[in-house]
């Protein structure tokens, strides 16, 4: 039969498509064979050439890699990869999978250590520039590095843009400048945390558990450099007071006329000090900040910043960024996730942290989407603790510090009063003290009391929940007590509003669910407010999941108040707990505390020979911790001289 030309002519094609990789497969083999040769020229080669002589304060754009980068690496690009990245103050860490001998004589020969974690070793950070200059020209192994800015920042932890230039002439404060009462008050963690912002120059993170005492270092930190006053303090609107307050408890050369809450429409007076603003004016008042060019500011709860696209943040960073003194204060800078960290990190290191981008590409966990990079997660989370700790915060957690912390820590904090009811109340005293029976009715049950107590509730309602929106937005578990269903009400309303997982136990609450929403509180994290009547669940039940307790309306025994506190001071707790007093001036609270003290101190004497430590805080409040105190004056004569209504 008849070959076919065709099949003939398929057959020739199919033969000649199969010989071609062949042929190719021999020349590949060939090319492999002279590069592994000249691979083992040029590594005899370089075994024989002096290290190169990088000094550690070399730039690493001035490094000559290329001069001696290694010519395979265009063949074996790939093949290896190692990973560097800032491992503590001192040393790098260089990990990888199946590193090759040849690297891990050079990592021994750098000073390194093995890890217990395999395939990793920490490098003294001193030897970072020649360990990275001999890896690129003895090997080929690809390297994922340590971004310029980290290594710039490990290399200037402690100077700062604006102190750099001076520093030379700069002199460094001491703790022994500060006045003696407050030097020797203060706990030795809380006078380390000062010595941490003198180390940077005044511009530092003061990152501690709340409850541990940010405020009075703060104030501290802020004395040692009063020869640049006044001093601004940025805050929430609900801890002006508060603010206030601390300055005078501290420094008491510091009267009224020296301080300044920014309100607007308000001029400052010329010998003010310290001005107080809260964010929220803050951001409307940008022009007014920068033309008194403030060098030292205090920004409490700074994480407030976190979010680059809010007005505050554009309004605030500049501010700070050119302030020459900028302490931060937060027990949470870091909510849910590093990319709320950057504001707070550029703030203190605008010659450091000049990208997002570059931020968030090392640590925020980048993912490719569709239409963006999602920055939501996290990455080089040791490297990124490493260098907060390092250069930039100090922080310290309640277990941290528990053997010097009391078990109770009692803070008065002042809110604002509504002034219509202050009148009211002031009305209703000047009615009975004019009185023909020129009577003095003080007693809990009489017409004056009940009054005076209702419109007190009234008058504290909205800087109640101002407060307990702060707590929300800090992400605290907390427990707050009330007496009068309309300010529980208006508790709860505001918990709702920001979405979060609350109980609440009133009068009304049937006994058998009490329980069911204890268990909810203590096993549910998500679970972060308590709302609680002080007297239908001041006893009985056990709340220790939370370790802050807020009595918003103060009982008439001291007894109620103690019990209150006690739902989270009991056994099982492991934190030392804070309980926040809220203060209203020219209400009721004026009187109703120093006649708790009086009572208190009765049954002290009796039941305990005047010997209970945990009463201490409730006759005299220490202000170890930067907390006020309760040392009023008698309501009336307050509000007789009370600057509001005179």
């Amino acid at each position: 039969m008849e070959d076919d030309p065709l099949k003939h002519s398929v057959n020739d094609s199919s033969f000649k498509k199969n010989e071609e990789p062949s042929k190719e497969s021999e020349e590949l083999k060939i090319n492999r064979e002279k590069a592994l040769l000249r691979k083992q020229q040029f590594q005899q080669r370089m075994s024989k050439t002096p290290p190169l002589k990088i000094e550690s304060g070399d730039q690493l754009d001035d490094i000559p890699y290329d001069k001696y980068k290694n010519p395979l690496r265009q063949y074996f690009e790939g093949k290896i990869t190692i990973s560097l990245d800032i491992y503590d103050r001192d040393r790098f860490r260089v990990k990888g999978v199946s590193i090759p001998e040849d690297i891990i004589q050079t990592i021994d020969s750098f000073g390194g250590k093995l890890l217990n974690e395999s395939n990793s070793w920490t490098v003294p950070l001193s030897n970072y520039y020649r360990f990275r200059a001999e890896i690129y020209r003895r090997s080929t192994a690809e390297i994922n590095d340590i971004p310029r800015f980290v290594i710039l920042l490990m290399q200037n932890p402690n100077s700062s843009m604006k102190t750099n230039y001076t520093k030379q002439y700069e002199k460094v404060p001491s703790l022994e400048s500060l006045p003696y009462e407050l030097k020797t008050k203060m706990y030795p963690f809380q006078r380390d945390g000062v010595r941490f912002v003198i180390s940077k120059h005044g511009r530092a993170l003061i990152g501690d558990e709340m409850g541990v005492g940010k405020t009075v270092q703060a104030i501290a930190s802020a004395f040692l450099y009063f020869e640049e006053w006044p001093v601004l303090v940025i805050c929430p609107a609900s801890l002006k007071f508060n603010w206030r307050d601390e300055f005078m408890k501290w420094l008491p050369q510091l009267k009224r006329n020296h301080f300044f809450i920014v309100e607007s429409g308000r001029k400052p007076p010329v010998d003010a000090k310290v001005w107080i603003i809260s964010y929220t004016i803050a951001t409307s008042q940008q022009t007014l900040m920068s033309a008194h060019n403030f060098k030292v500011i205090i920004a409490d709860e700074c994480h407030y910043l976190k979010s680059y696209t809010a007005q505050r943040t554009k309004a605030i960073i500049p501010i700070l960024q050119a302030s020459r003194r900028v302490i931060l204060l937060s027990g949470t800078p870091m909510i849910s996730r590093p990319a709320e960290i950057y504001n707070i990190l550029t703030a203190l290191r605008p010659d450091i942290f000049r990208s997002y981008f570059e931020f968030a590409n090392r640590y925020c966990g980048p993912k490719k989407m569709l239409s963006h990079t999602d920055f939501s997660g996290i990455s080089n989370a040791k490297e990124l603790y490493s260098i907060l700790n390092s250069c930039l915060m100090i922080r310290r957690l309640k277990s941290d510090v528990l053997s010097e912390l009391p078990a109770k820590i009692r803070q008065k904090v002042e809110i604002p009063a509504e002034a219509q009811q202050c009148k009211a109340i002031r009305k209703i005293y000047s009615d009975v003290s004019t009185s023909k029976t020129n009577s003095f009715p003080l007693l809990e049950g009489n017409q004056f009391i009940n009054q005076a107590y209702l419109l007190t509730c009234q008058a504290k309602i909205v800087g109640v929940c101002d407060y307990i929106n702060y707590l929300l937005e800090c992400e605290c578990k907390f427990i707050v007590f009330a007496h009068h269903l309309e300010m529980m009400n208006a508790i709860q309303e505001k918990v709702e509003g920001g979405k979060v997982k609350f109980i609440r136990i009133d009068g009304k609450t049937q006994a058998e669910k009490r329980q069911d929403l204890v268990n909810e509180f203590q096993s549910n994290k998500d679970c972060k407010v308590a709302i609680l009547s002080i007297l239908a669940a001041g006893v009985g039940i056990t709340l220790t999941a939370a370790s802050l307790v807020v009595i918003a309306e103060m009982a008439w025994s001291p007894s109620v108040m103690v019990q209150a506190e006690d739902r989270a001071h009991r056994v099982g707790q492991t934190k030392s707990v804070n309980i926040h007093y809220l203060f209203g001036p020219a209400t009721l609270d004026e009187y109703i505390w120093p006649k708790i003290q009086a009572k208190l101190s009765v049954i002290s004497k009796a039941l305990d020979n005047d010997c209970n430590p945990e009463n201490y805080s409730l006759f005299n409040p220490e202000c170890k911790l930067g907390f006020g105190d309760f040392d009023t004056e008698d309501l009336f004569k307050e509000i007789k001289h009370f600057n509001a209504f005179s």
